[in-house]
This record gives C-alpha cells, sequence and structure tokens, in this order.
C-alpha cells in the first residue's frame, strides 16, 4: 500500500511540475523507486509512528474540542492576562515594554483575510528562556510537537536549481506534517527562510492544515520595527500591520509572511544588528526539547562560515544534522568532506582510534584539494583551525546527506525522517540513561527529613477515571504561595456521594457538618515524623469552607475525588518479599489494580475501629492468597501466621502518599510493613488475584530488568527500594579484615536486617580510645553519648540512606547489624563522609582505560 501510494504521490508531483524534463523527471523519483528505498521508507515511517505514538502515550495529552467563539474569546483574554504576567521587557532605545499580539501582512483588509495573520512578542536578548517556551506552548496555545526542525543556512538570496528547490519543499512539508513538527527559522524572507516559507505556503494551498512555522528574527534587523510599537504605548497588546515598502539591505530585512509566530529578540550590541538572536534562539530550542521531552533535528542548506560552527556545535549536543549537499556553502562543503567516511560509517564507528586515523587524513586531504578554499573563500582556514569539520566526523552517526545524485539519492522527506527516527532513539537512550543515573544516584538528606518534595502524581492525570485537572507548577505547589487565579475544578465522584455515604466508608458531601470530627481525625503530617497527630494542629489545616487543605499543597483539584474521607484516608500496605530459591534475586508480591492496570503493593483502606497490623494482613489475604480452595486453606492460614508474626514485622513508611486520586481536600496517608519470607516459607505460598486485583505475582526488586516494578504504583517503589536497601547484607562490615577491632559478635547474611527478630542479639560495645581523646579534642570526633547532640544528629546531619532508625538516640546502621556497636575508629555517630576521586586515561599506547590507585 505505501509503495502504491508513493508511487500516485509521484504521478501527481510529476503531473504539477515545469515542463523542463528536469524537474519532471526528479519528482517522478518514487513513482521510479528501488523496491529497498520503499522499505526503508515503510520502515522509517513505521518506526515513527510506534515512536512517536509511545511519547503521546507517555505524555499528558489535551482532549481537542470544538469550541464556541465565547470560549475562544475568553480563552485569549486568559492568554493576555498570562503573557502580560510574564513582565517581558524590551532593550530598545525608548526603554519601551514588550509589545505582542497579531500582525497582518498587507495593506488592505481583503490581504490580511487572504493571508493569515501571525503571532508575535518583542522580547530582550536576556528574557529567561522558561518564559519564552511558556508562551509558545502555554499562551500561544501551540499543541505539542513530536519533533523540532530547526533550519540553519544561507541568509541571503539562494539560487537553486529548480529541482533541488521543488524536491526541498515538498520534502519538508510532507516531513513535518508526517511528524507533527514545529519548523523554527530566522523568520526573514531571505535565503533559507524563504524557501521554509514558500514550503509551507505551498501545502497550505493545497488545503492541508497550516503548520506550526516559528521565526526567530533580531529586532533592531527587522524592516518596518516601529510597526510593532504604538506610538505612546509602553507595550502591551496591539495588532500590527506589515507591508514590505523597501528592498532588504545589509542592516534589514523584510518578514517571511508564511510564518505562522514570530519573537523578535532585541539585544543592545553594537555593530550588525544580525545574529544577536542566535544565542537565544539556541538556549530556546534546547529549553523546549527538554521541557517537552521531545528531540531536535537540524537541517542546513548552504551557509557560511557561522553555519560550520553552528552543526558542530549540534552534534556535539547530540542533534542529528541533514545537509543539503547542492545547495552549495557550508552544507555542502561539510558533506563533500564527510563522504568517503560515510561510505565507511558502520566500520568506523566500531572502532574510535581507527575512526580518528581516517579523519585525520580526511582533514589534510581535504585541505589539499583546495575545495574548502573554493566554498568558503578566506574563511576557509579559520574553518579548519576552528575543527569543526573533525567534531562533525567524530559524530558520524548523526549526520545525515541529502544529494540529488540519481545513484544516491532518496527523497529529501526520507533523509529527514532518517534524521528524526535517530533523534527518537538519540532520545530514548538519554531518557533511559537519565532514568539509571536516577535509581544509582541518591540524595543527601537530613537522617529525620523536615521539608517533604513537592507531589507529583498527585497533579498528574495518571487516574483515568478523574476529570482534567488545572496544571500546578512546582513553585505554586505551597500553600504559602499566592495564587489568587487558582480556581480548580471541585469533584467527587458519585459513588462516594450515594453508596460511600449510605455504607459508611464516606462522609458526608459538605464537611463543615462534620467540622468538630475532622478537627480531631488523625494523620502522620504533623512536625514530628512518623507520629500521628490531630488534623486541627496542623498550620493552615482547614480551607475558608471549611475543608481540610491538602498539607503537602495543590492538586489541581478540589472536593475528593475517589476517597470518601475528608481529610486523610488511611490504608496499609504488606510489602512481603522473598529471596527467588532459583536466582537468589530478592522479590516483592505485587498485584495488577483493575481501576488503573498498574502494578501495586497488595494493599487497602484501613476500616473503622481496625488495627493497622490488622488490615495488612486482610489485605494480602483478599488480593494476593489462594484461600478459595478447602485443600490449601489451612496450609496457607498456617504461612500467613508465620509470615505476619509481630516478630517478622518491621515498620518502613507512614505517612503521606503521592497518589494520582489525591486533591486539595482529601488525601491517602498510609503505614507500610515489610513482612520477609525465610527459608522455604516464600516457595510454599501459594499466590492468587483476589477481589481487587487483575494478578498477583512475585516480581524481582529490579527496576533495569523488571519493568512491571520500576513503574510500580504511586509511592510503592520508593518503599521497597527502601526496604531493599537494608536486605543487602554488607560483608566487609561483617569481616575481621581491620585487625584494629575486637572481634564482632557472628552474623550471619539472614539475621543481618534489623527486621530479623534475634533477641539474643549481643554485638560487642567498641570505640577506639583515639577517638574518645585526640578526636574530641581536635574536633574530629563526636561526644562519647549520642544523646547529647540530639539536634545535630535529627536536624543538620544528612545521609544519602535517607530517614535513619534510632535506637535510644544511637542511629542504627541502614544496612543493617555488623556486630560491633559504638563507633569503632570513626569519629562521628552515624554516616562518616569521605571523597574519593577516579582519575583515568587512555594508555597512549595500547589505548587501553587505566585508573590511578595507591597502596
Amino acid at each position: 500500500r505505501e509503495a502504491s501510494h508513493m508511487a500516485t504521490e509521484g504521478d501527481r508531483w510529476a503531473s504539477q511540475a515545469p515542463p523542463d524534463g528536469r524537474a519532471s523527471n526528479a519528482c517522478s523519483d518514487a513513482s521510479s523507486m528501488e523496491p529497498t528505498v520503499v522499505v526503508k521508507v515503510v520502515q522509517l515511517r513505521t518506526r515513527l509512528q510506534s515512536l512517536i505514538w509511545h511519547q503521546t502515550c507517555n505524555t499528558e495529552t489535551t482532549e481537542r474540542t470544538r469550541l464556541s467563539e465565547e470560549q475562544k474569546t475568553r480563552i485569549a483574554a486568559e492568554n493576555d492576562v498570562k503573557i502580560n504576567n510574564l513582565h517581558l521587557k524590551m532593550k530598545d532605545e525608548k526603554g519601551n515594554a514588550a509589545s505582542f499580539g497579531e500582525v497582518s501582512f498587507g495593506s488592505s483588509m481583503s490581504q490580511s483575510k487572504r493571508i493569515p495573520q501571525a503571532k508575535f512578542a518583542c522580547l530582550a536578548d536576556d528574557t529567561d528562556v522558561k518564559s519564552a517556551a511558556h508562551l509558545l506552548t502555554s499562551c500561544w496555545g501551540l499543541s505539542r510537537p513530536s519533533v523540532l526542525l530547526s533550519i540553519t543556512g544561507s541568509a541571503q538570496e539562494m539560487k537553486l536549481e529548480p529541482h533541488l528547490e521543488l524536491l526541498f519543499k515538498r520534502g519538508l512539508a510532507e516531513a513535518a506534517r508526517s511528524t507533527d513538527a514545529w519548523v523554527i527559522t530566522g523568520g526573514t524572507d531571505t535565503g533559507v527562510m524563504a524557501l521554509v516559507g514558500a514550503a509551507i505556503a505551498a501545502h497550505s494551498a493545497t488545503g492541508g492544515e497550516r503548520m506550526p512555522c516559528i521565526g526567530i528574527a533580531p529586532y533592531r534587523a527587522v524592516m518596518h520595527k516601529e510597526r510593532f510599537h504604538e506610538p505612546g504605548k509602553p507595550g502591551g497588546k496591539l495588532h500590527a500591520r506589515w507591508k514590505k515598502m523597501r528592498r532588504n539591505s545589509n542592516i534589514e530585512a523584510g518578514l517571511d509572511p508564511n510564518h505562522t509566530h514570530f519573537l523578535f529578540i532585541d539585544n543592545d550590541k553594537k555593530g550588525s544588528a544580525f545574529g544577536g538572536e542566535i544565542k537565544f534562539r539556541t538556549e530556546l530550542e534546547r529549553q523546549l526539547s527538554a521541557d517537552m521531552g521531545i528531540p531536535k533535528v537540524l537541517l542546513v542548506l548552504a551557509g557560511g562560515k557561522g553555519t560550520v560552527e553552528t552543526v558542530a556545535e549540534s552534534v556535539k549536543r547530540k542533534t542529528p544534522v541533514v545537509l543539503v549537499k547542492e545547495a552549495g556553502g557550508a552544507s555542502q562543503s561539510i558533506a563533500e568532506f564527510l563522504e568517503p567516511l560515510l561510505r565507511q560509517r558502520a566500520a568506523l564507528l566500531r572502532d574510535p582510534v581507527v575512526l580518528e586515523r581516517h579523519v585525520q587524513a580526511r582533514v589534510a586531504e581535504f585541505q589539499a584539494s583546495g575545495r574548502l578554499q573554493e566554498l568558503h573563500g578566506k574563511f576557509a582556514q579559520d574553518i579548519l583551525d576552528s575543527n569543526w569539520l573533525t567534531t562533525v566526523a567524530r559524530n558520524l552517526d548523526l549526520v545525515h546527506v541529502f544529494t540529488i545524485k540519481v545513484e544516491e539519492r532518496v527523497p529529501f522527506d526520507v533523509a529527514v525522517l532518517d534524521a528524526i527516527v535517530s533523534a527518537f532513539k538519540l532520545s530514548e537512550n538519554e531518557q533511559r540513561e537519565a532514568e539509571e543515573r536516577k535509581r544509582r544516584r541518591t540524595v543527601l538528606a537530613p537522617l529525620r527529613p523536615k521539608t517533604p518534595a513537592h507531589h507529583k502524581d498527585a497533579r498528574s492525570q495518571q487516574n483515568p477515571r478523574y476529570p482534567k485537572r488545572s496544571e500546578v507548577s512546582d513553585e505554586r505547589v505551597p500553600w504559602s504561595t499566592p495564587w489568587d487565579e487558582y480556581n480548580p475544578i471541585d469533584w467527587t465522584h458519585e459513588d462516594v456521594l450515594t453508596t460511600g455515604v449510605e455504607q459508611g466508608w464516606a462522609d458526608p458531601p459538605d464537611a463543615i457538618t462534620i467540622q468538630g470530627e475532622l478537627m480531631n481525625r488523625q494523620t502522620y503530617c504533623g512536625r514530628t515524623p512518623d507520629a500521628l497527630c490531630k488534623l486541627a494542629e496542623l498550620p493552615d489545616a482547614f480551607d475558608e469552607t471549611g475543608r481540610p487543605r491538602n498539607p503537602r499543597g495543590r492538586t489541581g483539584m478540589r472536593g475528593r475525588g475517589l476517597l470518601g474521607k475528608w481529610g486523610p484516608n488511611h490504608a496499609a500496605d504488606p510489602i512481603v518479599t522473598r529471596f527467588h530459591p532459583g536466582t537468589n534475586h530478592l522479590q516483592v508480591v505485587a498485584i495488577q489494580r483493575k481501576d488503573t492496570l498498574a502494578w501495586a503493593l497488595p494493599g487497602g483502606m484501613v476500616d473503622a475501629g481496625e488495627v493497622v497490623s490488622q488490615t495488612v494482613r486482610r489485605e494480602f489475604t483478599e488480593e494476593a492468597s489462594n484461600l478459595e480452595i478447602e485443600s490449601n486453606r489451612v496450609k496457607q492460614e498456617e504461612l500467613l501466621d508465620k509470615i505476619f508474626n509481630e516478630s517478622n514485622r518491621r515498620l518502613i513508611y507512614n505517612g503521606y502518599v503521592d497518589d494520582p486520586r489525591n486533591t486539595d481536600n482529601s488525601w491517602m496517608e498510609t503505614t507500610a510493613y515489610h513482612f520477609h519470607c525465610w527459608g522455604d516459607e516464600g516457595s510454599a505460598f501459594k499466590l492468587a488475584a483476589g477481589d481487587d486485583a487483575g494478578d498477583a505475582v512475585w516480581l524481582d526488586v529490579n527496576a533495569e530488568t523488571e519493568p512491571r516494578f520500576a513503574n510500580l504504583y504511586a509511592s510503592h517503589r520508593d518503599w521497597v527500594e527502601k526496604m531493599a536497601h537494608s536486605m543487602k547484607p554488607h560483608k566487609n562490615a561483617r569481616s575481621q579484615q581491620n585487625k584494629l577491632y575486637p572481634l564482632r559478635a557472628p552474623v550471619p547474611g539472614h539475621k543481618v536486617s534489623w527486621a530479623a527478630s534475634w533477641p539474643d542479639y549481643q554485638p560487642h560495645e567498641f570505640t577506639d580510645k583515639s577517638v574518645l581523646t585526640k578526636g574530641i579534642e581536635q574536633g574530629w570526633a563526636d561526644p562519647p553519648e549520642p544523646d547529647t547532640m540530639k539536634y545535630v544528629l535529627y536536624e543538620e546531619r544528612v545521609s544519602f540512606e535517607g530517614p535513619i532508625t534510632f535506637d535510644h538516640c544511637r542511629p542504627l546502621n541502614p544496612r543493617g547489624r555488623t556486630g560491633i556497636c559504638g563507633r569503632g575508629a570513626l569519629g562521628k555517630w552515624g554516616p562518616n563522609y569521605a571523597a574519593d576521586p577516579i582519575v583515568t586515561r587512555f594508555h597512549p599506547r595500547t589505548n587501553q582505560l587505566q585508573v590511578v590507585a595507591i597502596q
């Protein structure tokens, strides 16, 4: 189907091409394309569909609905307020504030109707790029793209061969359309910018939807820039009319009317105004890519010395590049320089040493040919001395060349799609590496943290049964941050108001009717960690309507959602683990929720009058155990008695849960207990999905190899990983390697965890005399007893191991028992900090990686 479609497209292109023969042949390439190329096109488009779909599934999407004129007017007014709140400034000679609005191209109303209007804003070059990104996405309402196509090259008048120009226009439009891209250029009606504008216009003329084409231009080089300010008005919104009245010059240029959005960047540098926007544009593109989690591709047509530098800097930042070879200038010089290397790309990329040798040989060969001199004249030597070509050659995997040579040619949109696919792959790899780094990286935090992190899931759209929340940025989560315009949806599910109230698990609709009870309701969100307090003891516990206020801040929704109680809703979550009998991997019991299909711990709500320890067993039994078969019942009950024995229970967490069901007035709190299956208990216990679960399984506690564990519901993964740290039996800390230490009490592997009951554990008390004498005198050691320094331990001392358990003011080693209590030869109670430099090199002859070590 794809091959047939492409052949049809090729015939259509050929029928519309000029009758000079050359363009006709070029445009019919699609119909005469080699089968291998057609297969590649199909593969590329299929891969892109998958990548874009995957990306969309992992991003909150806004449902598109048809708006009335009244709604459009109201939204436009709200957007104007948003733009004013950005406090954009200018740097022009008169000190005007920034102006923004719409611009019509042409002098008459008929022309302004015929030519679509564009939005514009004037900004100083030191404007925060986050504000500019917010302007494009939130204020101007541009739909989230799948990729950024940044186009650079010649700013001078370009004379491309007709068939090359036609191929570029159609290919660019097709690539942008099929990937929902934003196209970003310099915005003027010269060089490559005018060519892009013509491509967008041609696409729109055929009935296609107008694609976002954003021009970022230097304000002081814009012809008739005075049209973007009203006389005597200090900035603000206006409707500008712009018509070109003179020719471009070396100090100003006209605007391309086919762009949909313009950012005019003002700076006060002396000399030519051209180029004053480059730094801002680079930073903005980087910010957009990072904020929206989308890749960027650079398209290059011609250009000079500055374009060669742009390409080199782009590949340094791992941005794929498409070079149009026959366009001349920079794109041609780089393409010709790389040609011999690209023919061996796969082999060279496998061996960096061989690649470097080939690159240096190619530099010498290219310099001797004089070709760089022909294309860049007096700037040729500067380009060589700056090593930009070498930088590009070292990143061959990021470079894609489009040529009109028949024997090497593929359609231009295929070259672009190929680069976009590689950009997606790079983006995926970077995200994967970032996630792995995040998993590996621990954060320094107080031994008893006071200020919790902002909730994220509670502001998300993860729960499909919830309506859309108001967007709440990190800065506006705390109630202490003023936000007069905050007016989120007020929503409580009908089942809560009817069935919940009738069956007694939900509060009445109006919180004010149970105000006394609410004030005495218990919460873990007080000043003292792990301790319950009354809701009334929290600062600003209730809003002006008498409803409890979420102690972690705004969520973008009022009411109770799917939760029954105003304020805290208490749950219990059992963390049941075992070591796999075959692999010895640590595993945890997880169930698949029926409501969201997410994997989670088998927990649930604490019933009225129920003790939490009873809840964890009841919920585990209901959701994950197989007690339906009578023959299993007795044996399984005996195993449950062993597993949920109080001596096998260890508290992992109690407090607020960052849950997608939370609202401004109702939130989840839980108590998570750890129960380990020792010996054969884990193998003997039979799992089965219960009432609220679709499935129940043992999952490896490894986010890198087990995706279901990596994406556990709400905060469940955090609790399990905290538990897992304590389950890793340290070895050196239990050994007799240090001859200065007395014999340690033997600690077997299954007794290392503090969760393992061991009433007879009697470690040796030992703190070296030098610690108690020299250490205290010289200030590197703590006092003999930690109860004299509670404030330092609780409030000031920090650790990578998360919250620490204390025993009579002594911090307990978070990795478990060691066979010695006290401090040994260490000066500090709790964590003692060190620093280790890892200094490496590649051996000059063998190229083996080496590290500096001392004996």
